[in-house]
């Protein structure tokens, strides 16, 4: 099966939904470690998430400070 650049391929958009779904995954991981106050679990899933290029929201990155101390 030959794909040129121009052509979309299944591959593409299969690999787009899959990002998308992991981004929600890794956001509700996150989010649960800071309610639970796991502060060391919470900041290895933003490390994950920041390697992976999820973007991080404010409140999750906000919850962290809160369960660290510096909030």
């Amino acid at each position: 099966m030959n794909f040129t650049l121009e052509e979309p391929s299944l591959l593409s958009i299969d690999c787009k939904n899959i990002v998308l779904n992991c981004s929600k995954m890794y956001l509700e991981a996150g989010r649960l470690h800071v309610r639970l106050g796991e502060k060391d679990e919470a900041i290895n899933i933003i490390m994950e998430m920041v390697d992976v290029g999820v973007l991080i929201p404010e409140d999750l990155t906000d919850g962290l400070q809160d369960i660290a101390g510096g909030g």
